[in-house]
């Protein structure tokens, strides 16, 4: 019996519940309706947080190789197993305290790539001296002058590597990806996908606040978790449950509340692609597998949770969206494709579902 099967079989009498997780999974997974989705509360307006926090810092990956970024990260996961709190509450510390933890490797990379950069050019600049002057190097002066065209050579192809992401186009090259070029190709790009106009109700709106209060209206019809019992989906629906037994025996019923398993959190988290952008929490798949020895257990314990009491903190819901442009000029809504950015504690649970 799959994990969708259980969850249709433990929580019938819950489908006209709108802010039911189960609801939110059933529909979307649903072949019928991908796009409805239950808010936690009815009303679009108060879904909706008066302020959002800055977007999450974007964790670079390289630094899951260095001993520092791993030592910093193993003693916050370890500081937030030790709290005395739901697995939630232990999950949410992790997300908040990673940006700090991010923010100062930052800057402590930062300045050993200032550093070093300035050293190596120092130490070039004093050997081409040297051999200017008709002076041979000796065997320790080539070895060092070949570390310092090393290192220049790895943080330079760190930048365009940096650039490559920020610019996330197939078109730069290692040529021209520091480039003034590059850079005036990348203000343009950011430039392209800023909403200047768009057409709304008949109406040409260029105001920010005016274009803000379209997108807002907009996605609130289109989210809004509206159904008809007389829709096509619906009576397949509940022909479907028709069949299932509203009565259940001892060992069918352990089989429906069985806890999720290690196996199926690292198989769905092992199906997630790879190079996604993180949603608001800023954990990416890669962060959690290069972890996983150590976040193993507090994220089967997460899901655990989040299954037995049949709820998922909001924060976890809580999505970024993102408009991606379906047409060269873009000029109304329906011009553009929104994509939601999920934190990957939803995508995990999400995936267990669709995998079961």
């Amino acid at each position: 019996m799959s994990r969708l099967d259980r969850c249709y079989y433990s929580h019938v009498s819950t489908l006209n519940a709108a802010s039911t997780i189960w609801v939110d999974a059933i529909m979307l997974l649903s072949d019928h309706n991908p796009i409805l989705i239950s808010f936690c509360e009815s009303d679009w307006n108060s879904s909706i947080l008066d302020k959002l926090g800055r977007s999450p810092l974007r964790l670079n990956h390289s630094w899951l190789q260095t001993s520092l970024f791993r030592a910093r990260v193993e003693k916050l996961i370890q500081q937030a197993l030790a709290l005395k709190s739901s697995a939630c509450m232990k999950w949410e510390f992790l997300v908040i305290h990673i940006q700090d933890v991010i923010r100062e490797c930052g800057k402590y990379f930062a300045n050993i790539l200032r550093t070093s950069r300035v050293g190596a050019e120092h130490l070039i600049v004093l050997m081409s001296e040297k051999v200017d002057s008709g002076e041979l190097l000796s065997e320790n002066d080539y070895a060092r002058l070949c570390d310092a065209y090393r290192c220049l050579h790895l943080i330079e192809s760190n930048a365009i590597q940096s650039s490559k992401v920020r610019a996330r186009c197939t078109e730069v090259n290692d040529l021209h990806a520091n480039s003034e070029c590059f850079f005036d190709f990348l203000r343009t790009k950011r430039a392209k996908s800023t909403i200047s106009l768009l057409q709304f109700d008949g109406q040409t709106l260029r105001d920010g606040n005016s274009i803000a209060d379209a997108c807002t209206q907009h996605f609130g019809k289109l989210f809004a978790a509206t159904y008809a019992m007389g829709d096509a989906w619906f009576s397949s629906l509940q022909e479907s449950l028709a069949h299932t037994p509203h009565v259940l025996d001892s060992r069918t019923a352990d089989i429906c509340e069985k806890p999720i398993r290690e196996e199926e959190v690292f198989l769905a988290l092992g199906s997630l692609k790879n190079g996604k952008a993180p949603g608001m929490d800023g954990l990416t798949k890669e962060f959690i597998l290069s972890f996983w020895s150590s976040l193993k257990i507090l994220t089967l314990d997460v899901c655990n949770e989040i299954w037995r009491d049949q709820k998922m903190p909001y924060s976890f819901k809580l999505g970024k969206i993102k408009l991606i442009p379906k047409v060269d000029v873009p000029k109304q809504m329906e011009d553009r494709r929104p994509i939601t950015m999920m934190s990957i504690i939803y995508k995990i649970f999400a995936k267990i579902f669709a995998l079961s």
